[in-house]
């Protein structure tokens, strides 16, 4: 564990409007490409990286500002959710599931619960123990409740508000 092997994963959650210039910055590469979720590793245009850097030196104490300072290949993500009302499409013969049913923001932990708890009910459906539209009402119940949560999470975690969830 000599300093030099050392890894940091450190994560940094900014609330930037999608529309914003600001916005664009950041996901805009080096080369001048406009990324749509993910600028990689290394390839924060300098420009948007500094400006980071500034709001860092405003936010954090002096420990964390070091090791921002001194991340070499930092990347970008867009953080995203969506929920589909919807798993079962052309009389079943297709279902949505997991990430492609609903994403659930990052912050919670909880990107195979959706698929897990699908798949493990499907088995149930094959049994004739649950129907289709009732596998997909649980699914979409699921969903919508643990979006919310998720949703309250990180609201929570970025502005200290709770919205009646605490």
């Amino acid at each position: 564990m000599a300093p030099s092997d050392r890894l940091l994963d450190w994560i940094w959650y900014d609330v930037c409007d999608i529309n914003s210039e600001d916005f664009e910055d950041i996901m805009t590469d080096r080369d001048g490409h406009r990324r749509r979720t993910t600028v990689p590793r290394g390839q924060i245009s300098p420009t948007a990286w500094q400006k980071r850097l500034e709001t860092a030196r405003e936010l954090v104490g002096q420990d964390w500002l070091r090791v921002i300072s001194e991340t070499k290949l930092p990347f970008v993500t867009n953080i995203t959710d969506l929920q589909s009302s919807k798993a079962c499409f052309f009389d079943g013969k297709l279902l949505l599931v997991g990430e492609s049913f609903t994403q659930f923001r990052p912050h919670v932990g909880l990107s195979s619960n959706m698929a897990a708890l699908q798949a493990l009910s499907l088995t149930q459906v094959l049994q004739g123990e649950l129907t289709l539209e009732q596998w997909e009402q649980n699914a979409v119940e699921y969903a919508e409740e643990l979006g919310a949560i998720s949703t309250a999470f990180g609201l929570f975690g970025l502005s200290g508000k709770h919205d009646g969830w605490i």
